[in-house]
């Protein structure tokens, strides 16, 4: 089974010439325990899914492949399929940063 799952690529692009890239999972399901590592999203990257609250577990750290990575896409009536990539506002990955920072010994 493959679950598909959101992520934050947070590694900077001057290192995707070697087609990996270091990301942090977002889930919609609230960690039992909230800790430092475990920033709530404060704006949804992707409004139309539908979900309100969104953490990303810093605590997941994971290093990829670009290949196993999907760029989101929507259908127009001009171009059939639009790929597009959602930002995180400014606030939210100092959030993320944070998070990061909290879970490891930096």
């Amino acid at each position: 089974m493959l679950k598909i799952r959101k992520v934050v690529v947070i590694s900077p692009t001057s290192t995707h010439n070697r087609k990996l890239c270091t990301v942090v999972p977002i889930s919609s399901t609230a960690p039992e325990i909230q800790y430092d590592w475990h920033p709530l999203l404060r704006a949804n990257p992707l409004q139309s899914d539908g979900y309100k609250e969104l953490w990303v577990k810093c605590d997941m750290i994971y290093t990829v492949s670009f290949e196993r990575l999907d760029k989101l896409h929507r259908k127009t009536r001009a171009k059939g399929r639009e790929y597009f990539v959602p930002r995180l506002c400014a606030d939210d990955m100092r959030g993320v940063i944070g998070g990061i920072k909290a879970y490891l010994p930096l």
